[in-house]
């Protein structure tokens, strides 16, 4: 679990697989609502007000954008995001199987759209027959 909560919590980049359950000695970031839409922009995930964001370490850097590095290095204090930080290291190495997917569906030569490309469907008209106010159906 989290240090500074009971609940599970989940950071909210998607592809990031990391949750206080898997990742125990992660650190998970409380993000403040005036950079949450930014954020959400560069992490290219929807923006929803009042929803509690929060994101794990892997995605900043700790030195240079917490407000209270050293307090809590030294302390152990809540630490606070800076309202310059940046959203850092977006693209989260993922696993061999999602990577073979993604390149499946994203490339344009690749096996899937190509099934897709070499086929074309019919074009197709409707016409209703006035007097009987039945649909024909006309394949071309």
């Amino acid at each position: 679990m989290d240090r500074y909560s009971k609940r599970m919590v989940k950071c909210f980049v998607p592809g990031c697989r990391n949750t206080s359950a898997n990742s125990r000695h992660k650190l998970f970031l409380s993000i403040r609502e005036s950079m949450k839409w930014g954020w959400c922009s560069d992490a290219k995930t929807m923006y929803t007000p009042g929803k509690r964001m929060l994101c794990c370490e892997d995605h900043v850097d700790l030195k240079e954008d917490l407000e209270n590095y050293q307090e809590w290095k030294m302390m152990g204090t809540r630490p606070v995001l800076k309202p310059t930080a940046k959203l850092r290291n977006q693209d989260i190495p993922i696993s061999k199987d999602d990577s073979l997917l993604k390149e499946m569906l994203l490339n344009p030569a690749g096996p899937v759209s190509s099934c897709y490309q070499e086929k074309t469907l019919p074009s197709a008209s409707i016409h209703v027959d006035v007097a009987t106010q039945y649909q024909i159906w006309y394949v071309k």
